[in-house]
Formats: C-alpha cells, sequence, structure tokens
C-alpha cells in the first residue's frame, strides 16, 4: 500500500466513523423524541446512569495508566535500592551480560469496571472527574505527612525513627504519585488528547450502543452513503444534518 492509499484509506475509515455517529445521534434523537441540534451536548441523548458510567470507564482508564505510571517508578526505586546494597568490587565483577529489562504490557481496563472511588454520592449527581479524584487522593497523603509532621514535633526526647520512616514512605508515595500524573498529562500533550478526548469517546461509544439497543438493528453505512458524505464535508456544515429529519432528507437524496 502506497502513502496515498494509506492516507486515502485512514480518511474514508474516519469519515466512515463520523458518518456512524451522525446518524446514530440523528435517528436516536428522533425516536426519543429529543431536539438536538448544531449546538447540542452529546449527553442529551443519554440518561444520568449512562452519563456516570461513561464518567467511571474515562477515569477507568486514566486510573489505570496511573497505576501503571506508579509501579513503574516504584519498581525503578526498588532496583536502584538493591543495587546500591549489592554493588560488586571490583573483584567480584563479572563480564556477564545484564539481563534486558522485561517489557511492560499495558493493561487495558476491564468492560465492566466500576471503581467504588469513582461512584456519585448524595451530594453530587455524577462521580468526580479524574482530576478532582487525583486531587483528593493527593489531599489524603498530605494529610497523612501533616500528622505524622506533627507527631514527631512533639515527639520531644522520644525516639521517632519509626515516625521518620513512616514520612519518608509517605513522602515518597506523594511525589510518585505527582510525577505519574506529570508523566499522564504529557503522554496525552504528546499525542494531542486529554481527558475530555477520552470522555467524549465514551459517550459516542455509549450511543452507538444506544442506537441499537433502541431501535433493534446495527448501527451500519454503505460504501455509498461514505463516498457521498465525503462528497458533502467540503461542501456543508455536516452538522447541520442533525436537525430534525435532515439526515433522513440528505439520505434519501441520492
Amino acid at each position: 500500500m502506497t502513502e496515498e492509499e494509506a492516507l486515502e484509506y485512514l480518511f474514508d475509515s474516519l469519515a466512515r466513523q463520523s458518518l456512524l455517529l451522525l446518524k446514530a445521534k440523528a435517528e436516536l434523537a428522533k425516536e426519543m423524541g429529543v431536539t438536538f441540534g448544531n449546538d447540542s451536548d452529546i449527553t442529551k441523548l443519554l440518561t444520568d446512569d449512562e452519563i456516570r458510567y461513561c464518567i467511571q470507564r474515562a477515569n477507568a482508564e486514566f486510573k489505570s495508566q496511573w497505576e501503571a505510571n506508579i509501579e513503574e517508578r516504584e519498581n525503578e526505586q526498588a532496583a536502584n535500592d538493591n543495587a546500591d546494597e549489592e554493588t560488586p568490587s571490583e573483584e567480584e565483577e563479572t563480564d556477564e551480560e545484564l539481563e534486558a529489562r522485561p517489557v511492560r504490557e499495558e493493561q487495558k481496563p476491564s468492560t465492566d469496571y466500576v471503581d467504588q472511588g469513582f461512584v456519585a454520592d448524595e451530594e453530587h449527581a455524577f462521580p468526580a472527574v479524574f482530576s478532582e479524584w487525583y486531587n483528593e487522593q493527593i489531599a489524603q497523603v498530605q494529610k497523612e505527612i501533616d500528622e505524622l509532621n506533627e507527631q514527631i514535633a512533639n515527639a520531644g526526647d522520644a525516639d521517632t525513627s519509626e515516625l521518620e520512616a513512616k514520612l519518608d514512605e509517605a513522602r515518597t508515595k506523594r511525589s510518585n504519585m505527582r510525577s505519574a500524573y506529570t508523566d499522564l498529562l504529557n503522554s496525552l500533550t504528546d499525542n494531542y488528547t486529554d481527558y475530555d478526548y477520552f470522555l467524549n469517546a465514551q459517550y459516542e461509544s455509549r450511543i452507538a450502543e444506544k442506537y441499537e439497543e433502541l431501535l433493534g438493528k446495527e448501527l451500519t453505512v454503505s460504501d455509498a452513503e461514505v463516498a457521498e458524505y465525503i462528497k458533502v464535508i467540503g461542501k456543508t456544515n455536516v452538522e447541520e444534518l442533525l436537525d430534525e429529519d435532515a439526515y433522513a432528507g440528505w439520505k434519501a437524496s441520492f
């Protein structure tokens, strides 16, 4: 496949995905009796329970990667500590090659994942987004650090070695949490994405599922529809097709 053919295939694929979502939105809105236009929020087509689930799924993706980043840092720190303890003397050194570090495989969260930390409470209709949840975790560790500092300050002449060990552990935990979060944000920036991108992807996925559930048929578009849609993209504001029966009218025009 040439570069030009690859680009054309990619464009066709993106156009098909876009048209599928457009079709799902338009026909769902009609089925639900919802006025859905250019400026309408996608969540208008979802129930509160569906919105909550989508937030949980987006949070799950972020938490999985964040925890993987923390684990990677902890493993590196443990390896460095072991290296400091077991550094051989010049006489003990050998020419043996070091073993390659194992490649960590990305883990995908379960499709039925529900983290109790992400459920809504009596005061909030929806779970906190990941950044808010993360700040709560940092605040908890910071509280632990503050309490340990206070205990050490008030210990007088008592032995504080155990408290100081706990303090060092809490500070390391906080540092790893912050660094892992920064790495996560940097990774998103490098890929021109953010949390809203992942959350919106969850909304769109749920819209496609809901289309098939409510209308009782598979969400598909023909090659002819995709080809015509590509022609329309350059001429029309395709969002206009969301208004009432506009999509159905456009579809019937060819």
